[in-house]
């Protein structure tokens, strides 16, 4: 092996779109999302290449793509650092010193710049290796594997960056020309300009959108869609549980092609309520309420069911819970 490496394909989780999960999503290239992630990974030279699964751990076993080697996180709701610790610990039973980590929902990584990671990788076994996008850490990232039993030992609400942090690891940031880093192609955005055929652009990786941002502009925008018979959903942030980036009450206007006027607290969370509103309008769904949990770090919003179950606790598990309810607007037709 030249470089000393492995790839480890994070995709134990149970966030889905349209009941398929985001492993299997169809990647606009061909295949699915884990084929592009996996294929990434083996055209940067590193091997072998690890899928961590958890959730929906049959349907992707099913179609794991040929040569990769597939592993169980059976702690899946402890999220994307017990996934990573599962990654690592197997990439080091392999005898490799470092494993190139993507998420499975990052999909658009141009092949040079996880060369180039592994490359670097390569070189500093012993650091962690970040690109770094307009001044913006993404993925995939380059984690020495004897950092997985300290990732095991996390503590709750800890992050992989808390845990690097923590023990004091060299952090390496790799300036690149690949906005993909940051693109998250489970994001409404990335739908709407694939389904479009052009580039796929995320919130993260975009200039924040022109358009009104008080509610009273809202409201006067809504009032001319109306007029004018365009459909769109009104989304307003309900109910907050611990940390949240806007109370209740912020509101956002969604049209079908993505454009919004408004926010509902921007990043992560902002993204996935886009996603959502946009896919009843397309679907012609019915109006409803989203819940979302949260990460600490702020890096990831995760669809929950519309009513809490018995016993539900996810305080342990994540930043904040936010409640927004989509109300569709379909102006009837003249």
């Amino acid at each position: 092996m030249p470089n000393g490496g492995a790839g480890v394909v994070l995709a134990a989780g149970m966030s889905s779109r349209m009941g398929t999960p985001k492993a299997l999503l169809e990647h606009r290239a061909g295949g699915t999302f884990l084929d592009a992630a996996c294929a990434a990974l083996r055209q940067a030279g590193v091997h072998p290449v690890i899928a961590v699964v958890g959730f929906h751990r049959e349907r992707i076993e099913e179609r794991l793509p040929a040569g990769t080697m597939a592993v169980v996180n059976p702690h899946p709701e402890l999220g994307q650092v017990r996934s990573m610790a599962v990654g690592l610990r197997a990439a080091r039973a392999e005898g490799r010193e470092f494993a190139l980590v993507s998420l499975i929902d990052h999909p658009a990584v141009a092949t040079p710049t996880v060369r180039a990671l592994a490359e670097a990788a390569a070189r500093e076994p012993a650091c962690i290796h970040v690109p770094v996008w307009r001044g913006e850490g993404g993925h995939p990232v380059a984690v020495p594997t004897s950092l997985a039993e300290a990732l095991f030992e996390a503590q709750p609400g800890e992050g992989a960056r808390d845990v690097f942090a923590r023990l004091g690891f060299l952090v390496r940031e790799h300036p690149v020309e690949d906005p993909g880093i940051l693109i998250d192609a489970g994001t409404a955005r990335a739908v709407a300009q694939a389904d479009r055929g052009g580039p796929m652009i995320d919130a993260k990786g975009a200039a924040a959108p022109a358009g009104p941002r008080s509610d009273a502009e809202l409201f006067a925008e809504a009032g001319r869609r109306a007029a004018a018979r365009e459909p769109f959903a009104l989304c307003t942030v309900i109910d907050t549980a611990r940390s949240a980036p806007r109370d209740a009450g912020a509101k956002m206007l969604v049209a079908p092609d993505g454009s919004i006027c408004g926010s509902v607290g921007g990043g992560p969370l902002e993204a996935s309520v886009v996603f959502e509103a946009i896919q009843l309008l397309r679907s012609g769904g019915p109006s409803g309420m989203r819940r979302f949990a949260l990460t600490t770090a702020g890096d990831a919003a995760e669809p929950l069911p519309a009513a809490p179950a018995p016993g539900e606790d996810l305080g342990m598990k994540c930043g904040g819970e936010v409640s927004v309810f989509v109300d569709v607007v379909r102006p009837g037709v003249r």
